[in-house]
């Protein structure tokens, strides 16, 4: 188990070098948050469930994370992190979201790029082939609705 903390570190450290961490990405004026659709993205000890997410570009939505493990957890958003604004009450965005055991944090976003983008927990497990992976979650973001 040891070994799998480790190759998390390495991940975690190979992709907040690699520009996943980010700058933060452009705010927005005030958008009725309140009226905006939310969707829950909650890390379980097995999966992320969802497993796919879908948005709209353009569309306003709250992410509500939710660790519901009995230990940290930390959620990369990767390369999605850089297609989103966000909205001015986000006091501390960031491309990595660290949960305390049952934690929830929110995230006010407007994807502004269409695509597939993982979203990838550092919390491990040991898979058959003996090989330690995080959980993943795909977010897909569809065009704007007309």
């Amino acid at each position: 188990m040891k070994c799998a903390g480790a190759l998390t570190g390495c991940l975690l450290l190979l992709l907040t070098t690699m520009g996943c961490a980010g700058a933060r990405p452009p705010t927005l004026p005030d958008i009725a948050w309140a009226t905006a659709p939310t969707v829950d993205i909650v890390l379980t000890d097995a999966m992320i469930r969802p497993a796919l997410i879908k948005l709209r570009k353009d569309a306003p939505v709250r992410l509500v994370f939710q660790n519901k493990t009995g230990t940290p957890n930390t959620l990369i958003l990767g390369d999605f992190y850089s297609t989103l604004n966000l909205s001015q009450s986000n006091r501390e965005p960031r491309s990595v979201i660290r949960l305390g055991p049952g934690e929830n944090q929110e995230l006010d976003v407007v994807p502004r790029k269409t695509g597939e983008y993982a979203l990838i927990t550092t919390l491990s497990v040991i898979d058959l082939s003996g090989w330690a992976n995080g959980q993943r979650s795909v977010v897909d973001v569809l065009p704007a609705a007309r």
